[in-house]
């Protein structure tokens, strides 16, 4: 598991505070049953890992779309128990992959 000290939720910042914020995280976990649009895309853009699982309905895919494109395969999860596993790995890492953006 990941500490719960380790999980933060963020109030609604600025752009510029926001873009400060994802850099200092470990990884972004999307949600479901709605995807994360643009925000995924800032974290990426931030070289955040982002892991995501893709549902059936167009805005369930989008995240996995971005990861895609972001050249991360490895971070679409195909099932519930690999979505959390591959969350909970990067967390755990001692040094996570912050840098991630080609």
């Amino acid at each position: 598991g990941v500490a719960g000290r380790r999980v933060v939720v963020s109030e609604v910042f600025a752009k510029e505070e926001e873009h400060a914020a994802k850099g200092l995280a470990d990884v972004f976990a999307d949600t479901r049953p709605f995807s994360a649009h643009t925000t995924m895309a800032d974290a990426l853009f931030a070289g955040l890992p982002a892991v995501t699982l893709p549902g059936p309905a167009q805005p369930s895919r989008v995240g996995a779309s971005l990861v895609l494109a972001a050249g991360h395969a490895g971070f679409v999860a195909r099932s519930e128990e690999e979505y959390e596993e591959a969350v909970v790995r990067l967390v755990q890492r001692a040094r996570p992959p912050r840098r991630l953006r080609r």
